[in-house]
């Protein structure tokens, strides 16, 4: 279900597969080893502030020292890149610089990480973007990834790389948490999820008859399978273009049904699959794409085995859909952290708008990529000319193009 192949499947970093020859031919065993499930606690840590913020310092100072002295982090106004920059101070490396994307969705965002970085002796600069410089940022990912990654932002984190300098050092990211400090659903995602158990009938019924660009999407797919595919496509659609595509809506409904009865169950697997086969991969694809590593702080075993087994308490709430609890205490005390007062700003790239300044460009590479066949062209054409009344579609038109242009010219592939 990774794949739109038939018997091809994606693995993510704790996937497992064991391959065996016999007498009927080959035979593959998948395996899943989930180590950060919130399954899995314990629940016998103390929690402390002191303890997290100490842990944190030093997988941040452990980050620095083995990459040198080019080092950034890359500093949103959210709780991990915040943390991350706590643990820059807390360790002495305040010459390691921060740096802030500026969109016209997040104008705010690098106002607070400027305040911040003020306050804790740190560096801080700001990173935007024009036209050229957009394209020319797509244009290096394409060339300098071994895969292509469709997140949204993946524009944005390649400028933040290329800002930083060619060819030095890393990228410190603060993704790569999510897992193991809990996440769970939103009153509005389990209203969503009870709504599509419940109607699951008319679900299936229209779930390839609704437009592309509607929001019903989300209720007619599945909440596992929009998360999974960012409603990039219907099957339909993907069938229009790439003939061999494998419908795995069934797989995800049967995967989605089986946490009906627990949203912080479903909430923790799929943000899981999400984290994986989206954020981590589009900072370490970028990273790859400008010469850099890129640096996971809270990927350290550290970090992730003490925060796991902290009782319930301290890493959800369930009565407020809160996660990271102790974490948000730290940053609490630590920088007066108060994320109602910093508002719902999120790390953003106006894909919309991209696409529409260098439609020609994206028609052009995509037409050009030897994967797809079918009505590819006036599928492009249609969806293309619409992005201006349905911004929804830049999400299929998007991932399309990303696909293709690396496939067009990434330097990893054999030809």
């Amino acid at each position: 279900p990774y794949s739109a192949l038939d018997g091809v499947w994606r693995m993510t970093s704790e996937d497992t597969l064991t391959v065996g020859r016999g007498p009927g031919g080959v035979h593959v065993e998948r395996g899943f080893a989930d180590l950060w499930n919130p399954a899995n606690s314990r629940n016998d840590g103390t929690p402390s502030t002191e303890h997290l913020r100490s842990l944190i310092a030093d997988a941040v100072d452990e980050h620095v020292r083995s990459l040198g002295s080019d080092a950034v982090l890359l500093l949103s106004s959210g709780k991990d890149s915040v943390a991350l920059a706590v643990g820059l101070a807390d360790s002495g490396h305040t010459d390691v610089p921060c740096i802030t994307f500026v969109s016209s969705t997040s104008d705010r965002e690098h106002l607070y990480a400027s305040d911040l970085c003020r306050r804790l002796g740190l560096t801080h600069d700001i990173v935007t973007s024009d036209p050229r410089t957009s394209r020319a940022a797509f244009e290096r990912f394409f060339e300098g990834s071994a895969e292509p990654s469709a997140d949204q932002t993946v524009g944005a984190t390649m400028l933040l790389a290329e800002h930083a300098g060619f060819g030095h050092g890393g990228l410190i990211d603060g993704t790569g948490n999510d897992p193991y400090m809990g996440w769970i659903p939103t009153g509005r995602n389990r209203l969503k999820w009870k709504l599509r158990i419940r109607g699951q009938r008319t679900a299936r019924a229209v779930r390839d008859r609704i437009p592309i660009d509607s929001g019903l999407n989300y209720f007619a797919r599945g909440a596992l399978g929009s998360l999974l595919t960012l409603r990039m496509f219907r099957p339909r659609d993907l069938r229009r273009f790439f003939p061999a595509a494998v419908d795995t809506t069934d797989t995800w409904w049967d995967r989605g049904e089986a946490h009906a009865g627990d949203p912080v169950a479903f909430g923790s697997e799929s943000r899981r699959m999400q984290a994986e086969g989206r954020t981590l991969h589009k900072a370490l694809r970028t990273a790859e794409a400008s010469g850099r590593i890129c640096a996971l702080p809270f990927r350290n075993d550290e970090i992730a085995d003490y925060y796991l087994h902290l009782p319930e308490a301290a890493r959800i709430d369930r009565r407020t859909g809160t996660n990271k609890v102790l974490l948000r205490e730290m940053l609490a005390e630590a920088v007066g952290y108060d994320e109602a007062q910093v508002g719902a700003n999120y790390f953003d790239y106006d894909v919309q708008q991209f696409l529409i300044e260098h439609r020609d460009w994206v028609r052009d590479e995509i037409l050009a990529c030897a994967l797809w066949g079918g009505e590819i062209e006036a599928l492009t054409t249609e969806w293309l000319d619409a992005l201006d009344s349905h911004p929804r579609l830049h999400h299929a038109v998007h991932a399309l193009f990303i696909v293709s242009g690396w496939h067009n010219h990434s330097r990893h592939l054999t030809r």
